[in-house]
């Protein structure tokens, strides 16, 4: 077979009778092709060599020489060896291609969605462990705090020297205050939730700070999910500095829309109004003794 001017031999060109009994085969002198159409002839003379070193005939390799493409013309056809992930048909690659920049795009519109709603699956998640421990809302008298106050640590200074003193030591409501009232070894959350329906009021302080902190989000999205069952009186936003335009999102439009927002002003007769008002919406008591939490059922 040699000098044939062959340039491809594939599986099954040569009678299985003479495979099987094959000692010897000259294929020297061929203008063999050097592409993809050879794959199982180099793979075939691979496996063989390493059975049968002597196969071939003494010329090889140097006899054995790729002619085509022609930037392979010349070349030892010993040193050309495809694999089956280089000849694999466009189409299947493209396809792959595909299959992946799809999974790809899909991973991460999944975990863009995730993120923008991550305190809502935050709460949903609490809301149904809080359901399987057979949690049982609070009623009107049950409640322990008159106000929970969510606020930024960067805000505690006023909380401390205004709202504390005001309504704690002047007015003496019990206040859920952070800092001086979350219990050790309860989980944050765990802490948010229980404690927020344990009071009669919710204060928001709102700042650039409070915006800017994700715990102060989750705080602000369970309080939102609890005043749709129980009404916007619940909920008192209290404005503490100008709010820049990046920080009113969506969520805060639309609760400062829904309830009657109290701004803090260093002013002196500001102030006294900004008082007047808070402890007027504080007082403004809600009939909750029939209120089921349709949050916790609803999830």
């Amino acid at each position: 077979m040699a000098n044939n001017k062959i340039k491809v031999i594939k599986e099954g060109y040569l009678p299985s009778s003479l495979m099987v009994n094959l000692t010897t085969l000259d294929l020297s002198g061929n203008p063999f092709d050097c592409s993809c159409e050879n794959l199982w002839l180099r793979k075939w003379m691979n496996n063989i060599l390493h059975q049968n070193p002597n196969i071939f005939s003494n010329n090889y390799p140097k006899t054995y020489q790729c002619a085509t493409p022609s930037s392979l013309k010349g070349t030892l056809l010993k040193s050309y060896n495809p694999t089956e992930e280089d000849c694999r048909p466009w189409g299947h690659v493209l396809m792959d291609i595909i299959i992946t920049s799809s999974a790809i795009v899909i991973v991460f519109s999944c975990v863009a969605v995730l993120y923008i709603h991550r305190w809502n699956i935050r709460y949903i998640l609490h809301a149904i462990l809080k359901r399987r421990k057979k949690y049982t809302p609070l009623n009107e008298a049950d409640f322990h705090y008159d106000v929970y106050v969510a606020y930024s640590d960067k805000d505690r200074p006023w909380i401390r020297d205004e709202l504390w003193r005001k309504l704690d030591n002047e007015k003496g409501l019990k206040l859920y205050i952070r800092d001086k009232s979350e219990d050790p070894g309860v989980s944050k959350c765990d802490s948010i939730v229980d404690n927020m329906y344990d009071s009669r009021k919710v204060i928001l302080v709102i700042s650039g700070n409070f915006m800017s902190c994700p715990w102060c989000q989750y705080q602000l999205q369970v309080a939102q999910n609890r005043s749709v069952q129980v009404g916007p009186d619940w909920l008192i936003p209290v404005v503490l500095g100008d709010l820049k335009i990046r920080h009113v999102t969506k969520s805060l439009h639309v609760l400062l829309k829904q309830t009657n927002m109290i701004t803090w002003s260093e002013e002196e007769t500001a102030k006294q109004l900004f008082w007047s008002q808070l402890l007027a919406s504080i007082e403004k008591c809600r009939d909750l003794n029939d209120v089921e939490d349709d949050s916790l059922k609803s999830t």
